[in-house]
């Protein structure tokens, strides 16, 4: 665990915590510099050695709805994300930001979104500020000074560590679906600054080129963006394969058209 930047409180005005380094919340044993305790209903230990990364961890146990709440005297607006070490049931447990000041509140994310969580590990969890799960919408304008690790209705017991907001996210760049679209349209939905000239797409073994290109992101997924491939001729029955980067592939098979009589 490391010492990061504290930024102070300059009243009246609530300033935005420089982001020249990671933000941490929770250190080995207590709270980080400038955060605050603001949880309901939810027993804790801080300095919890049972499960736990480096020197101790937090365990919590909430009752159903209640949560561990953790309020900076500032704000986190300038971060491009967080990232925290999880050991839980993930069906139990959402997590939510808040802005104390403007009343905001982000789309809860349920932590059943995050593959591999378990009760009995720490599991890394980082989100992209741009692109929240599991609807990967962005965060957006808030004065966002508190997190919440809610329960749901049943309760929760879980062990949290390594808890901070970070600088910046590398988003791994990759090709995530490429479709077929009307007579001679690919669709390729991607994240991350993929080469998209690596685009081939062969139509019964025979490589078709390309005429044109087209690429939006959607508002509510900055992160994702879609290209939509003109094809030189248009679609014929049979395989149709779509290979991008190195070792990503999509194949389809195409059926015959039908007229109505």
């Amino acid at each position: 665990m490391h010492s990061r930047l504290r930024a102070a409180l300059l009243a009246p005005v609530l300033l935005a915590w420089a982001a020249s380094a990671d933000l941490d919340v929770y250190v080995d044993g207590a709270l980080s510099s400038g955060w605050e305790n603001w949880s309901w209903n939810t027993a804790f230990n801080f300095a919890a050695t049972d499960l736990y990364e480096g020197l101790s961890s937090i365990s919590a146990t909430s009752d159903a709805w209640a949560a561990a709440s953790f309020k900076l005297e500032g704000l986190f607006n300038t971060y491009a994300g967080f990232q925290f070490d999880i050991a839980c049931d993930p069906s139990t447990l959402q997590l939510y930001f808040q802005g104390t000041t403007d009343n905001a509140q982000s789309a809860s994310i349920p932590l059943s979104a995050f593959a591999g969580l378990s009760s009995t590990k720490f599991t890394t969890v980082t989100i992209d500020f741009n692109a929240l799960p599991p609807s990967g919408a962005p965060l957006g304008s808030g004065a966002w000074d508190r997190l919440n690790f809610q329960a749901l209705a049943n309760g929760a017991t879980y062990h949290i560590d390594n808890i901070k907001f970070l600088t910046s996210i590398t988003i791994e760049p990759l090709f995530l679906s490429a479709e077929p679209i009307g007579n001679d349209l690919i669709a390729i939905t991607t994240q991350g600054n993929v080469d998209l000239s690596t685009v081939k797409v062969k139509l019964n073994n025979a490589t078709v080129a390309i005429s044109k290109t087209t690429t939006y992101s959607p508002i509510d997924t900055p992160s994702k963006t879609i290209t939509y491939f003109t094809l030189a001729k248009s679609f014929t029955a049979g395989s149709l394969a779509i290979t991008a980067g190195t070792n990503t592939s999509f194949t389809y098979t195409l059926p015959a058209v039908r007229y109505g009589t």
